[in-house]
């Protein structure tokens, strides 16, 4: 998202598209017949604007790469939804899986539209949670766009560790179990989550 945010795409256009991918838009494949509803709309706008051949064509193509990536169904992520952006001049082409969708949409415009990444960001904010046993500790760093797995810890760095604070520099990463236990967490049964610091805000 923060790559998108700082985007300058120039003289070139951006496709920009979010889409719903619930049960019933996929259902036969609903979800492509709205897609290339969508397009068709988008191509006949763009030769209202008075855009240029070789401008329309471009977007042209970049529309047909998002519609093709789409089409592939093991490029769907298991979520709600999914956004998509390309940009063939300055090589993008960024898919984000989504665990909801507000509004299925395509737009083309100068910059990325990253506003409904930035909202889903803010309601889902982000978790920090660890998977512990005597033996182990496993961090997770849970975003509404997946979920990454930080350096672990075993055994022997829990007992060693002299951190003061429960945290790492970096202040995103717990340094040990019992670190961990000074914070509040919702179970008991080896997996504890915590809210971690806020992302940076896109514009």
């Amino acid at each position: 998202m923060e790559r998108l945010a700082r985007l300058h795409a120039g003289e070139h256009w951006v496709v920009s598209c979010y889409l719903k991918l619930e049960p019933r838009d996929r259902a036969r494949g609903k979800y492509l017949i709205k897609l290339k509803n969508r397009i068709r709309e988008r191509l006949v706008w763009l030769e209202r604007r008075g855009l240029g051949r070789a401008a329309r064509e471009a977007v042209g193509r970049d529309l047909e790469r998002v519609r093709a990536y789409l089409e592939d169904p093991s490029n769907l992520a298991p979520g709600r939804g999914i956004a998509i952006f390309a940009c063939a001049p300055l090589g993008l082409l960024a898919a984000v899986p989504l665990p909801q969708v507000f509004r299925s949409r395509l737009a083309v415009d100068r910059t990325p539209l990253v506003r409904e990444l930035a909202a889903v960001d803010d309601e889902f904010g982000r978790v920090l949670c660890v998977a512990y046993d005597r033996t182990a500790a496993r961090f997770f760093d849970v975003t509404a766009f997946g979920a990454t797995e930080l350096p672990g810890l075993a055994a022997a760095d829990a007992t060693t560790s002299t951190s003061a604070s429960g945290w790492k520099s970096s202040g995103t990463t717990p340094t040990s179990p019992s670190d961990c236990s000074r914070w509040p967490a919702p179970t008991r049964c080896g997996a504890s989550c915590l809210p971690g610091p806020a992302p940076a805000r896109a514009r």
